[in-house]
């Protein structure tokens, strides 16, 4: 379809449609003007051809809408080596049995993991796939950006910042951000915000609970909320839809998640608001999240575009005055994340996670699991030896039972940190500050990095034990018990 300039094609991969759509006639930042609805390109500052019949089929559509794109803000010299990696690198086998985003995951992850491929080439093509993956084209995945790409790092530092830098507001949530959001959205009244600003509130909650998709929560309708009553306590669910669904008789498969008493009376108090609108005759077909016409506060029960569902999160994130970026991407990831450092199965994992089998999850989890192994075998206990291990208290910094018995740790580079107050009143005959997490008058501040700390004294204990005995001494009751410290924080489990 074209329309005003702007072509869209539709795709129908795995009975789902995505489209792609582009500015057919974009102007560079020279000022020239190029026709896309060409096979051929003919870069007039460079003087080189961009043929796209050279590309691969099924890519086509995807590099035309990339090209509209980069050439309004790269140089044509950069666009030309960003469509001509493409075409290197990026080839797709029609006889494979392997479908074209397993062989496109599959070809990026034998370059990056490649040596002898340069770092600019590795950056380059990243920045092509997190391209298409933020658009929603076909064949790209978004996990495969925030769990495999983005936690790469190529070059040896000493040039190519593009390869080395940190992607702001786009990993996990740092722990101190954790808990400024989970603080904002505990105490807010929702009930005082405006529709699309609520909605954006619900979305949030939905993510940080359950790591869900954008598009998995853009297809929430009434009919995949529910509750049931259990020992006189009311216990609610969200029945989430498969983000990728395999075949057509597999179409509306769901997984059911439970959801804390709170978020489920949110979405009570949404979908009362919706209720209170006339045209609304069945709740449960009625998207959760919904269209507004144009200036009015008329409601239209159509998917949210992924466009409107961030600019109703950005709504809401001003409100809560957070002074750093929240998305469902970053919210997923925190989640993921924090299962890999537990040490939950890849199976339940890839269950959480909505991934349709272990192999596909496996490139995420290897990389996600090397990010936790920060801290060594101490996150890898199981959770039910951890979360009993911490005998102190979590207190906010000014709230220490004793002043004056401030307990200070150094991390790697030397820093002290500030991490608690000893509520004892008695002199200490263990050794701090290791031995301070597995005493029960630690008054540990919920903002101080104990992870950072924890990190410099497993490295201490492998320069000073070696490798094996490093190991050994990990198991100890006080790494043990500051590894659970940092599950309770994280979990938020405590007054």
């Amino acid at each position: 379809m074209i329309d005003n300039n702007i072509k869209s094609v539709n795709f129908t991969v795995d009975d789902i449609v995505e489209t792609i759509s582009y500015e057919l006639y974009p102007i560079s930042l020279a000022g020239d003007r190029y026709d896309l609805t060409q096979d051929f390109i003919h870069l007039k500052e460079e003087r080189q051809k961009i043929n796209f019949g050279l590309i691969d089929d099924a890519l086509v559509e995807h590099v035309k809408a990339f090209f509209s794109y980069a050439i309004t803000k790269y140089a044509e010299v950069t666009v030309f080596n960003f469509c001509t990696n493409i075409k290197t690198h990026i080839k797709v086998d029609n006889s494979s049995s392997d479908s074209i985003e397993e062989q496109i995951k599959r070809i990026y992850v034998d370059v990056v993991n490649n040596i002898s491929q340069r770092p600019e080439l590795k950056s380059t093509l990243r920045v092509i796939y997190r391209f298409f993956a933020d658009e929603g084209m076909p064949y790209f995945d978004q996990d495969f950006v925030d769990f495999y790409l983005d936690e790469m790092k190529f070059g040896s530092g000493n040039k190519g910042l593009d390869v080395l830098v940190e992607m702001k507001d786009r990993g996990c949530l740092t722990l101190s951000e954790q808990r400024k959001f989970k603080d904002a959205v505990g105490a807010f009244d929702y009930k005082s915000l405006s529709i699309i600003e609520l909605q954006g509130f619900i979305a949030l909650r939905i993510g940080q609970l359950t790591g869900a998709r954008d598009i998995q929560v853009r297809k929430l309708k009434g009919k995949h909320f529910g509750k049931n009553v259990k020992d006189g306590k009311t216990v609610y669910f969200l029945k989430i839809p498969r983000a990728k669904q395999r075949g057509q008789s597999r179409n509306n498969q769901t997984v059911t998640r439970p959801i804390t008493q709170r978020l489920g009376e949110q979405i009570e108090y949404l979908i009362g608001v919706i209720r209170s609108f006339d045209i609304v005759h069945n709740i449960d077909e009625h998207h959760l999240l919904f269209l507004l016409k144009p200036h009015s506060t008329k409601i239209v029960n159509k998917t949210l575009t992924g466009n409107s569902l961030s600019a109703r999160i950005l709504a809401v994130t001003k409100k809560l005055d957070l002074d750093f970026k929240v998305t469902l991407r970053r919210l997923r990831k925190t989640y993921c994340s924090s299962l890999v450092a537990r040490g939950v199965s890849m199976k339940v994992i890839a269950h959480l996670m909505d991934h349709s089998d272990l192999q596909q999850l496996g490139v995420y989890y290897r990389q996600t699991h090397s990010v936790a192994e920060k801290i060594d075998v101490i996150l890898r206990q199981e959770a039910s030896d951890i979360l009993d291990a911490f005998a102190g208290k979590i207190i906010k910094e000014g709230e220490e039972s004793l002043k004056g018995q401030s307990i200070f740790a150094p991390t790697k580079n030397s820093k002290l940190i500030l991490i608690g107050s000893c509520g004892s009143g008695k002199l200490c005959l263990l050794n701090p500050p290791l031995s301070c997490y597995g005493c029960k008058s630690l008054e540990a501040f919920e903002d101080a990095d104990h992870s950072a700390i924890l990190e410099s004294l497993t490295i201490n204990a492998k320069e000073t034990f070696g490798e094996n005995h490093a190991l050994q001494l990990a198991q100890h009751k006080d790494f043990i018990a500051a590894g659970a410290l940092i599950q309770v924080i994280e979990a938020g489990d405590y007054e």
